[in-house]
Protein backbone atom coordinates (compact mmCIF):
# COMPACT_ATOMS: atom_id res chain seq x y z
CA UNK A 1 0.00 0.00 0.00
CA UNK A 2 1.54 3.29 -1.12
CA UNK A 3 1.49 6.72 0.47
CA UNK A 4 0.69 8.86 -2.58
CA UNK A 5 -2.80 10.32 -2.88
CA UNK A 6 -5.12 8.99 -5.58
CA UNK A 7 -5.09 12.42 -7.22
CA UNK A 8 -1.32 12.36 -7.56
CA UNK A 9 -1.29 8.79 -8.86
CA UNK A 10 -3.77 9.74 -11.60
CA UNK A 11 -1.48 12.53 -12.77
CA UNK A 12 1.47 10.13 -12.95
CA UNK A 13 -0.61 7.61 -14.92
CA UNK A 14 -1.34 10.29 -17.56
CA UNK A 15 2.31 10.74 -18.50
CA UNK A 16 4.93 8.61 -20.25
CA UNK A 17 8.37 8.05 -18.76
CA UNK A 18 11.81 7.05 -19.97
CA UNK A 19 14.61 6.14 -17.56
CA UNK A 20 18.32 6.77 -17.90
CA UNK A 21 21.49 6.62 -15.81
CA UNK A 22 20.39 3.38 -14.17
CA UNK A 23 22.52 2.13 -11.27
CA UNK A 24 25.13 -0.45 -12.15
CA UNK A 25 26.27 -2.94 -9.57
CA UNK A 26 29.79 -2.41 -8.24
CA UNK A 27 31.44 -4.53 -5.52
CA UNK A 28 32.78 -2.91 -2.38
CA UNK A 29 36.32 -3.59 -3.60
CA UNK A 30 35.72 -1.25 -6.55
CA UNK A 31 34.70 1.52 -4.16
CA UNK A 32 37.82 0.91 -2.07
CA UNK A 33 40.02 1.13 -5.17
CA UNK A 34 38.33 4.35 -6.33
CA UNK A 35 38.70 5.93 -2.89
CA UNK A 36 42.34 4.87 -2.54
CA UNK A 37 43.22 6.19 -5.98
CA UNK A 38 41.48 9.48 -5.26
CA UNK A 39 43.41 9.93 -2.03
CA UNK A 40 46.73 8.89 -3.58
CA UNK A 41 46.34 11.37 -6.45
CA UNK A 42 45.68 14.25 -4.06
CA UNK A 43 48.36 13.34 -1.52
CA UNK A 44 51.08 15.96 -1.59
CA UNK A 45 49.21 18.22 -4.02
CA UNK A 46 49.95 21.86 -3.29
CA UNK A 47 46.87 23.55 -1.82
CA UNK A 48 45.27 20.38 -0.45
CA UNK A 49 45.20 20.45 3.36
CA UNK A 50 43.26 17.24 4.07
CA UNK A 51 41.09 14.60 2.44
CA UNK A 52 38.21 13.22 4.50
CA UNK A 53 35.38 10.79 3.94
CA UNK A 54 31.97 11.56 5.41
CA UNK A 55 30.28 8.46 6.79
CA UNK A 56 31.22 4.82 6.67
CA UNK A 57 31.30 4.14 2.95
CA UNK A 58 28.63 2.98 0.50
CA UNK A 59 25.43 1.74 2.13
CA UNK A 60 24.23 -0.09 -0.98
CA UNK A 61 27.00 -0.98 -3.47
CA UNK A 62 26.02 0.07 -6.98
CA UNK A 63 23.61 2.74 -5.78
CA UNK A 64 25.60 4.62 -3.14
CA UNK A 65 28.75 6.64 -3.70
CA UNK A 66 31.70 7.69 -1.56
CA UNK A 67 31.27 11.09 0.09
CA UNK A 68 34.72 12.65 -0.05
CA UNK A 69 35.53 16.08 1.38
CA UNK A 70 38.64 17.90 0.18
CA UNK A 71 39.86 20.65 2.50
CA UNK A 72 41.84 23.31 0.64
CA UNK A 73 43.97 26.25 1.72
CA UNK A 74 42.16 29.55 2.16
CA UNK A 75 42.75 31.93 -0.77
CA UNK A 76 44.97 29.47 -2.64
CA UNK A 77 46.82 31.36 -5.39
CA UNK A 78 46.21 28.93 -8.29
CA UNK A 79 42.63 27.67 -7.93
CA UNK A 80 42.29 26.59 -11.57
CA UNK A 81 45.24 24.23 -11.28
CA UNK A 82 43.89 22.80 -8.02
CA UNK A 83 40.46 22.41 -9.57
CA UNK A 84 41.99 20.32 -12.38
CA UNK A 85 43.91 18.14 -9.92
CA UNK A 86 40.78 17.43 -7.84
CA UNK A 87 38.79 16.54 -10.95
CA UNK A 88 41.58 14.33 -12.30
CA UNK A 89 41.80 12.44 -9.00
CA UNK A 90 38.50 10.69 -9.74
CA UNK A 91 39.19 7.36 -11.40
CA UNK A 92 35.52 6.97 -12.35
CA UNK A 93 32.79 9.61 -11.94
CA UNK A 94 30.35 6.88 -10.94
CA UNK A 95 31.87 6.49 -7.49
CA UNK A 96 31.79 10.23 -6.75
CA UNK A 97 28.18 11.02 -7.47
CA UNK A 98 28.04 13.81 -4.88
CA UNK A 99 31.23 15.56 -5.62
CA UNK A 100 33.64 15.57 -3.94
CA UNK A 101 32.75 18.43 -1.64
CA UNK A 102 35.42 21.13 -1.43
CA UNK A 103 35.72 23.20 1.75
CA UNK A 104 38.18 25.97 2.74
CA UNK A 105 40.24 25.17 5.82
CA UNK A 106 38.71 28.04 7.81
CA UNK A 107 35.19 26.72 7.09
CA UNK A 108 35.77 23.05 7.83
CA UNK A 109 35.32 23.33 11.60
CA UNK A 110 31.75 24.55 11.05
CA UNK A 111 30.93 22.23 8.13
CA UNK A 112 27.98 20.58 9.87
CA UNK A 113 26.20 23.91 10.26
CA UNK A 114 25.42 23.56 6.55
CA UNK A 115 24.85 19.81 6.40
CA UNK A 116 23.79 18.75 9.90
CA UNK A 117 23.84 15.02 9.23
CA UNK A 118 25.35 13.16 12.19
CA UNK A 119 28.11 11.33 10.32
CA UNK A 120 31.70 10.96 11.42
CA UNK A 121 34.55 12.33 9.32
CA UNK A 122 37.30 9.83 8.53
CA UNK A 123 40.70 11.30 7.71
CA UNK A 124 42.46 9.71 4.73
CA UNK A 125 45.23 12.25 4.11
CA UNK A 126 46.73 15.40 5.57
CA UNK A 127 46.12 17.49 8.67
CA UNK A 128 43.76 16.13 11.30
CA UNK A 129 41.52 19.17 11.71
CA UNK A 130 39.01 19.87 14.44
CA UNK A 131 35.35 20.16 13.54
CA UNK A 132 32.16 20.62 15.46
CA UNK A 133 29.36 18.12 14.99
CA UNK A 134 26.70 20.81 15.22
CA UNK A 135 23.68 18.92 16.53
CA UNK A 136 21.69 21.82 17.95
CA UNK A 137 17.95 21.67 17.35
CA UNK A 138 17.92 25.21 15.96
CA UNK A 139 20.62 24.43 13.40
CA UNK A 140 18.80 21.30 12.26
CA UNK A 141 15.49 23.14 11.97
CA UNK A 142 17.08 25.99 10.00
CA UNK A 143 18.48 23.38 7.60
CA UNK A 144 15.14 21.56 7.27
CA UNK A 145 13.11 24.72 6.67
CA UNK A 146 15.59 25.86 4.02
CA UNK A 147 15.22 22.41 2.46
CA UNK A 148 11.45 22.77 2.25
CA UNK A 149 11.68 26.25 0.76
CA UNK A 150 14.30 25.25 -1.82
CA UNK A 151 14.07 21.51 -2.40
CA UNK A 152 11.24 19.41 -0.91
CA UNK A 153 8.95 18.40 -2.55
CA UNK A 154 9.92 20.44 -5.61
CA UNK A 155 12.56 18.05 -6.87
CA UNK A 156 10.26 15.02 -6.73
CA UNK A 157 7.59 16.88 -8.68
CA UNK A 158 10.24 17.79 -11.25
CA UNK A 159 11.17 14.12 -11.60
CA UNK A 160 7.50 13.23 -12.14
CA UNK A 161 6.07 16.07 -14.21
CA UNK A 162 8.65 17.93 -16.27
CA UNK A 163 9.63 16.38 -19.62
CA UNK A 164 12.89 17.03 -21.35
CA UNK A 165 15.46 15.90 -23.87
CA UNK A 166 18.63 13.88 -23.62
CA UNK A 167 21.67 15.36 -25.36
CA UNK A 168 25.28 14.30 -25.51
CA UNK A 169 26.41 16.53 -22.64
CA UNK A 170 24.83 16.88 -19.20
CA UNK A 171 25.34 20.65 -19.17
CA UNK A 172 23.47 20.94 -22.49
CA UNK A 173 20.74 18.69 -21.05
CA UNK A 174 20.24 21.03 -18.11
CA UNK A 175 20.07 24.15 -20.29
CA UNK A 176 17.75 22.60 -22.88
CA UNK A 177 15.40 21.20 -20.25
CA UNK A 178 15.27 24.50 -18.39
CA UNK A 179 14.14 26.18 -21.60
CA UNK A 180 11.48 23.51 -22.15
CA UNK A 181 10.26 23.99 -18.58
CA UNK A 182 10.06 27.74 -19.03
CA UNK A 183 8.66 28.18 -22.51
CA UNK A 184 6.93 25.02 -23.80
CA UNK A 185 3.17 25.06 -23.07
CA UNK A 186 1.52 22.15 -21.33
CA UNK A 187 -0.36 20.84 -24.39
CA UNK A 188 2.97 20.27 -26.13
CA UNK A 189 4.94 19.27 -23.03
CA UNK A 190 2.47 16.50 -22.21
CA UNK A 191 3.31 14.84 -25.53
CA UNK A 192 6.96 14.56 -24.54
CA UNK A 193 8.29 11.77 -22.33
CA UNK A 194 9.51 12.60 -18.84
CA UNK A 195 13.13 11.50 -18.60
CA UNK A 196 13.90 10.24 -15.10
CA UNK A 197 17.53 10.35 -14.01
CA UNK A 198 17.25 7.10 -12.12
CA UNK A 199 20.24 6.98 -9.83
CA UNK A 200 19.84 10.64 -8.88
CA UNK A 201 16.17 10.02 -8.05
CA UNK A 202 17.09 7.14 -5.74
CA UNK A 203 19.75 9.29 -4.06
CA UNK A 204 17.31 12.10 -3.43
CA UNK A 205 14.68 9.73 -2.03
CA UNK A 206 17.28 8.46 0.41
CA UNK A 207 18.24 12.03 1.36
CA UNK A 208 14.62 12.83 2.15
CA UNK A 209 14.37 9.70 4.27
CA UNK A 210 17.49 10.74 6.20
CA UNK A 211 16.14 14.25 6.78
CA UNK A 212 12.89 12.81 8.11
CA UNK A 213 14.86 10.69 10.57
CA UNK A 214 16.90 13.76 11.56
CA UNK A 215 13.72 15.67 12.38
CA UNK A 216 12.08 12.82 14.30
CA UNK A 217 15.22 12.51 16.43
CA UNK A 218 15.38 16.28 17.00
CA UNK A 219 11.71 16.77 17.84
CA UNK A 220 11.25 13.38 19.52
CA UNK A 221 8.20 12.60 17.38
CA UNK A 222 7.06 9.65 15.31
CA UNK A 223 4.79 9.32 12.30
CA UNK A 224 3.25 6.29 10.62
CA UNK A 225 3.63 7.95 7.21
CA UNK A 226 7.30 8.76 7.75
CA UNK A 227 7.98 5.26 9.08
CA UNK A 228 6.25 3.71 6.07
CA UNK A 229 8.24 5.91 3.71
CA UNK A 230 11.50 5.00 5.46
CA UNK A 231 10.74 1.29 5.09
CA UNK A 232 9.78 1.68 1.44
CA UNK A 233 13.08 3.38 0.56
CA UNK A 234 15.06 0.71 2.39
CA UNK A 235 13.12 -1.88 0.38
CA UNK A 236 13.68 -0.07 -2.93
CA UNK A 237 17.43 0.17 -2.44
CA UNK A 238 17.94 -3.34 -1.09
CA UNK A 239 16.03 -5.14 -3.86
CA UNK A 240 16.91 -2.91 -6.80
CA UNK A 241 19.37 -5.27 -8.51
CA UNK A 242 17.08 -8.27 -7.95
CA UNK A 243 14.22 -6.80 -9.99
CA UNK A 244 13.69 -6.77 -13.79
CA UNK A 245 13.94 -3.36 -15.45
CA UNK A 246 10.21 -2.80 -15.84
CA UNK A 247 9.64 -3.56 -12.18
CA UNK A 248 12.46 -1.20 -11.18
CA UNK A 249 10.81 1.59 -13.13
CA UNK A 250 7.40 0.97 -11.56
CA UNK A 251 8.86 0.88 -8.06
CA UNK A 252 10.75 4.12 -8.61
CA UNK A 253 7.70 5.99 -9.91
CA UNK A 254 5.66 4.74 -6.97
CA UNK A 255 8.28 5.91 -4.49
CA UNK A 256 8.62 9.32 -6.18
CA UNK A 257 4.86 9.82 -5.93
CA UNK A 258 4.97 8.64 -2.31
CA UNK A 259 7.72 11.19 -1.63
CA UNK A 260 5.49 14.09 -2.69
CA UNK A 261 2.65 13.16 -0.34
CA UNK A 262 5.10 12.24 2.43
CA UNK A 263 6.78 15.65 2.06
CA UNK A 264 3.56 17.45 2.86
CA UNK A 265 2.92 15.22 5.87
CA UNK A 266 6.51 15.92 6.92
CA UNK A 267 5.96 19.65 6.44
CA UNK A 268 2.91 19.50 8.68
CA UNK A 269 4.94 17.89 11.46
CA UNK A 270 7.69 20.51 11.17
CA UNK A 271 5.08 23.31 11.07
CA UNK A 272 3.47 22.07 14.28
CA UNK A 273 6.84 21.74 16.00
CA UNK A 274 8.20 25.20 15.19
CA UNK A 275 4.86 26.76 16.13
CA UNK A 276 4.69 24.88 19.43
CA UNK A 277 8.30 25.77 20.26
CA UNK A 278 7.62 29.45 19.60
CA UNK A 279 10.24 29.63 16.85
CA UNK A 280 8.00 30.89 14.04
CA UNK A 281 6.23 34.21 14.68
CA UNK A 282 2.71 34.84 13.42
CA UNK A 283 2.68 36.58 10.02
CA UNK A 284 0.25 37.73 7.35
CA UNK A 285 -2.52 35.33 6.35
CA UNK A 286 -1.08 34.89 2.85
CA UNK A 287 2.02 36.09 1.04
CA UNK A 288 4.30 35.24 -1.87
CA UNK A 289 8.08 35.12 -1.57
CA UNK A 290 11.05 34.82 -3.91
CA UNK A 291 13.14 31.84 -2.79
CA UNK A 292 16.39 31.51 -4.71
CA UNK A 293 15.35 30.78 -8.31
CA UNK A 294 11.67 30.11 -7.53
CA UNK A 295 8.55 31.72 -6.07
CA UNK A 296 6.51 30.11 -3.27
CA UNK A 297 3.28 31.10 -1.57
CA UNK A 298 2.83 30.92 2.21
CA UNK A 299 -0.47 30.54 4.02
CA UNK A 300 -1.77 30.71 7.57
CA UNK A 301 -4.79 28.48 6.90
CA UNK A 302 -2.67 25.62 5.53
CA UNK A 303 -3.03 21.85 5.57
CA UNK A 304 -0.97 19.04 4.08
CA UNK A 305 -3.79 18.03 1.73
CA UNK A 306 -4.41 21.58 0.47
CA UNK A 307 -0.69 22.24 0.15
CA UNK A 308 -0.23 19.16 -2.02
CA UNK A 309 -3.31 19.86 -4.14
CA UNK A 310 -2.38 23.48 -4.89
CA UNK A 311 1.28 22.67 -5.52
CA UNK A 312 0.56 19.75 -7.84
CA UNK A 313 -1.91 21.87 -9.83
CA UNK A 314 0.76 24.55 -10.27
CA UNK A 315 3.28 22.02 -11.55
CA UNK A 316 0.85 20.18 -13.83
CA UNK A 317 -1.39 22.93 -15.18
CA UNK A 318 0.58 26.13 -14.70
CA UNK A 319 3.97 24.47 -15.34
CA UNK A 320 5.55 26.57 -12.60
CA UNK A 321 7.77 25.16 -9.87
CA UNK A 322 6.00 26.99 -7.07
CA UNK A 323 5.21 25.45 -3.68
CA UNK A 324 2.26 26.12 -1.38
CA UNK A 325 3.73 26.08 2.13
CA UNK A 326 2.71 27.04 5.68
CA UNK A 327 3.46 30.55 6.93
CA UNK A 328 5.72 29.11 9.61
CA UNK A 329 8.25 28.26 6.87
CA UNK A 330 8.95 31.97 6.33
CA UNK A 331 10.86 32.08 9.62
CA UNK A 332 14.30 31.77 8.00
CA UNK A 333 13.49 34.60 5.59
CA UNK A 334 12.21 36.76 8.44
CA UNK A 335 15.36 36.01 10.39
CA UNK A 336 17.50 37.14 7.45
CA UNK A 337 15.57 40.41 7.47
CA UNK A 338 16.37 40.89 11.16
CA UNK A 339 12.72 40.56 12.16
CA UNK A 340 12.73 41.07 15.96
CA UNK A 341 9.96 38.51 16.42
CA UNK A 342 12.32 35.65 15.54
CA UNK A 343 13.91 34.26 18.74
CA UNK A 344 17.52 35.38 19.07
CA UNK A 345 18.91 31.86 19.49
CA UNK A 346 17.23 30.69 16.31
CA UNK A 347 18.32 33.81 14.40
CA UNK A 348 21.91 33.14 15.49
CA UNK A 349 21.67 29.58 14.13
CA UNK A 350 20.38 30.85 10.77
CA UNK A 351 23.15 33.47 10.57
CA UNK A 352 25.86 30.94 11.40
CA UNK A 353 24.49 28.51 8.85
CA UNK A 354 24.34 31.23 6.18
CA UNK A 355 27.92 32.33 6.76
CA UNK A 356 29.26 28.78 6.43
CA UNK A 357 27.02 28.01 3.45
CA UNK A 358 28.27 31.11 1.63
CA UNK A 359 31.92 30.13 2.15
CA UNK A 360 31.24 26.56 1.07
CA UNK A 361 29.40 27.71 -2.07
CA UNK A 362 32.25 30.04 -2.97
CA UNK A 363 34.66 27.11 -2.72
CA UNK A 364 32.42 24.90 -4.85
CA UNK A 365 32.12 27.66 -7.46
CA UNK A 366 35.91 27.90 -7.55
CA UNK A 367 36.82 24.23 -7.47
CA UNK A 368 33.85 22.27 -8.84
CA UNK A 369 31.12 24.16 -10.68
CA UNK A 370 31.26 25.36 -14.27
CA UNK A 371 32.70 28.91 -14.50
CA UNK A 372 29.48 30.21 -16.08
CA UNK A 373 27.18 28.54 -13.57
CA UNK A 374 26.48 31.63 -11.48
CA UNK A 375 25.64 33.74 -14.54
CA UNK A 376 23.38 31.02 -15.91
CA UNK A 377 21.59 30.50 -12.59
CA UNK A 378 20.96 34.24 -12.32
CA UNK A 379 19.29 34.22 -15.75
CA UNK A 380 17.16 31.16 -14.95
CA UNK A 381 16.18 32.75 -11.64
CA UNK A 382 14.83 35.86 -13.37
CA UNK A 383 12.91 33.82 -15.94
CA UNK A 384 11.42 31.47 -13.34
CA UNK A 385 10.32 34.34 -11.15
CA UNK A 386 8.78 36.24 -14.07
CA UNK A 387 6.80 33.18 -15.16
CA UNK A 388 5.65 32.38 -11.62
CA UNK A 389 4.54 35.93 -10.88
CA UNK A 390 2.64 35.99 -14.19
CA UNK A 391 0.88 32.66 -13.57
CA UNK A 392 0.17 33.30 -9.88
Amino acid sequence: MGIATDRLQRHVADLSYEFYDLPRFEPLEAYDDARDTFVDRLSGVDGVVSVYESGDGPGVPGISDVDMVVVVEDDYDDPERLRERIEAAKVDEYFFFHGPDVVPESTFSDYYSVLPVPKDMHLHYGADLEYEKNESAHNRLAYLIDSFNDTYPREFLEFLFFPGVLLSDRQYDIAANDMIDLFVPRLIADRLPVHVETRLAIHRLNSLRNDMALFCETADVSSDVLTQFDESITDLRSRWFDEPTNRQETLLLDRLADAVTACFEFADLVREYVATEGIAPSTESETTENVNVYVNSYHDDWSADAGERVTVDRFRYGRIKSLCLPNEFRVNMLSRRDDPRVPAAYADAVERRDETAKERMQALSTYRFHPLRDTYMSLVERLNRAKAWYVL
